[in-house]
């Protein structure tokens, strides 16, 4: 049997959840919205305590609320969904910035060129789609995370994949089909 000082933050989370039900999403800044699903990974309706959004999300010992955390891109402002290649790691990237970040000029000085942009209105539908071409890429394609934290300085290692996989221009078109998908639910 593991010891308590074995186990992994995310296990004692998980422990700490079923154990207390609701009382380690109000730590973490949300209200559960149905009972804890039982498994560390398993979506969790959820709302956030500061700004009321209703997510599903699995639970975890980092992050927040996507739209009003204090880090990363802000889910309210304009922002960019931006296309990378990097040929001396044989690596594209997908990932969203708020418009006036020096984000993209960060990634320029690492060696990485802007393929593609598209613009939103808001951070939040940027978020839509990076993480729908995300899903397609890891669990209908079965394209792997390529770099690793150590290749990418300034973040975004999950948000990679390998040249040879598919294409600059083919990750593109996914970020243009996400895109208009989410575009026809808005419309009903």
């Amino acid at each position: 049997m593991r010891q308590c000082a074995e186990l992994t933050a995310d296990q004692t989370l998980a422990a700490t959840a079923k154990e207390s039900g609701g009382a380690v999403l109000r730590t973490l800044g949300f209200t559960p919205l149905e009972p804890y699903p039982g498994l560390l990974g398993t979506p969790w309706r959820m709302q956030c305590l500061t700004c009321d959004t209703v997510m599903v999300k699995a639970l975890q010992g980092t992050g927040g609320c996507r739209r009003c955390r204090p880090f990363g891109t802000n889910h309210v402002l304009p922002a960019l969904v931006y296309v990378l290649h990097q040929p001396h790691l044989n690596a594209v990237k997908i990932g969203i910035t708020n418009i006036g970040t020096t984000r993209l000029a960060d990634h320029r000085r690492d060696g990485w060129s802007t393929v593609r942009t598209q613009y939103f209105a808001f951070g939040a539908d940027a978020w839509d789609v990076e993480q729908a071409v995300l899903n397609r890429l890891r669990n209908e394609l079965g394209i792997p995370p390529y770099l690793s934290a150590g290749q990418m300085r300034r973040g975004g290692a999950t948000e990679t994949a390998d040249a040879d996989q598919i294409s600059a221009l083919a990750l593109w078109d996914l970020v243009r089909q996400a895109r208009d998908e989410i575009d026809a639910e808005a419309t009903f």
